[in-house]
């Protein structure tokens, strides 16, 4: 019984071990141009997923984006414009976005160990664009009621 139990405690811990090593943490510096000089830009939200899109404000609600599809990661930059997320290894989607500014995609960026660094800019069409940013919710295939009937009673 010793020896199963022992055995059971190591294959727990190799286990939490292996997904330890499977998640990596991406961190990086948003910017904006102003004036020609990169600058550091705090409070951008950093979106992380799988097959995600951002839908803009002009074509849904007038100024509100969406982001539509499965979130992995979100973070929001600090005052030196750094966001970190921790992601499991594979490719994927990152949007940055911040209200009064044009939001930017990136697609098929692979989570590494290393710094990334995204760059947005200030919207200078003055339509109102991009002034919130929403979260679809994804819905199950098949939608289950909260409750399911227990009677045994015939109708």
């Amino acid at each position: 019984m010793k020896k199963l139990l022992m055995l059971t405690v190591i294959c727990l811990c190799s286990s939490l071990f292996l997904t330890a090593q499977d998640t990596i943490k991406c961190s990086g510096t948003v910017t904006e141009w102003v004036d020609g000089k990169q600058k550091v830009l705090s409070g951008a939200t950093v979106v992380v997923g799988k097959q995600i899109s951002l839908l803009v404000g002009v074509e849904r609600n007038r100024g509100v984006d969406t982001v539509k599809g499965q979130v992995a990661a979100k973070s929001t930059t600090d005052s030196n414009g750094f966001a970190s997320v921790s992601v499991p290894k594979g490719f994927y989607t990152v949007i940055i976005w911040k209200a009064g500014y044009v939001p930017q995609t990136y697609s098929g960026v692979e989570a590494k160990s290393y710094k990334y660094i995204g760059s947005i800019s200030k919207d200078t069409s003055m339509q109102g664009l991009h002034t919130s940013l929403a979260f679809e919710k994804r819905r199950s295939i098949v939608d289950m009621p909260d409750r399911v009937p227990t009677s045994n009673k015939k109708p």
